[in-house]
């Protein structure tokens, strides 16, 4: 049954074009995240929630679902994570935070650095054009975080 309302739903965004709105559900978003070439790994999180696992030039990243009961997710997070490295000088977060504005960075509890980048996706969702831009952000912000953090 999910897999006919997602194809319903991305068939619906073919017939509207660019302009279609992209609701919060993973199985449209999986799609077209496969359409701008990523490969997609799903699971379910420690909620019960959908969550997508990816990867970016070597980098992986998962997309967590959030306000998901009933209906599609209001909201997704984008999130990295840059382990195996010396601990972080805070300033330097702190110096990321201030300077870029669509994603944040903090070290977790384990000294591993975070990147996140939050997208709200309530009511009627975004448009089908705005969600690859998402996409080319989060790839944007990647390589200018791992510049920035391997200076």
């Amino acid at each position: 049954m999910r897999s006919i309302v997602a194809s319903l739903c991305l068939a619906s965004l073919t017939a509207f074009g660019a302009a279609a709105q992209v609701p919060g559900d993973a199985d449209v978003i999986e799609i077209l995240m496969q359409e701008r070439g990523f490969a997609v790994q799903r699971s379910i999180d420690q909620f019960g929630d959908p969550q997508i696992r990816s990867q970016i030039d070597g980098t992986r990243f998962s997309i967590y679902f959030y306000e998901c009961a009933p209906g599609p997710c209001g909201s997704i997070q984008f999130v990295a994570l840059f382990e195996g490295q010396p601990p972080p000088d805070p300033r330097r977060l702190n110096s990321w935070n201030r300077d870029f504005r669509f994603a944040k960075t903090y070290a977790d509890r384990s000294g591993a650095v975070v990147v996140e980048m939050d997208v709200s996706l309530t009511d009627d969702g975004i448009g089908r054009n705005n969600f690859y831009d998402i996409l080319d952000r989060w790839r944007v912000t990647l390589a200018e975080f791992r510049r920035y953090h391997n200076r």
